[in-house]
């Protein structure tokens, strides 16, 4: 029998393409799962962030009819826009 280079060649190139096409077929997979995970994550946080905001604001807000609490919000680092506008000229 006669060997045939050229379709040797072909089935090698053929078999190196179906191995490369499956690895990053398995590395885009693993990466959308990331990427997945990654947007809950993020959700959650702004989700999060959305809560704290919303808590802020109330206790501004409360701020403005007890005055007592200006101090505790001034310990974390709070301000009160009110008293910045009041001390503008």
């Amino acid at each position: 029998m006669k060997s045939n280079s050229l379709a040797v060649l072909l089935v090698g190139v053929l078999a190196l393409s179906t191995l490369a096409t499956a690895a990053l077929s398995f590395t885009y997979v693993q990466s959308m799962r990331r990427l997945q995970k990654l947007q809950a994550h993020a959700s959650v946080i702004n989700q999060s962030r959305a809560v704290m905001h919303r808590l802020v604001a109330e206790t501004i807000d409360y701020s403005k009819r007890n005055p007592a609490m200006e101090p505790i919000l001034d310990s974390v680092g709070i301000k009160l826009q009110a008293d910045a506008v009041k001390a503008a000229p």
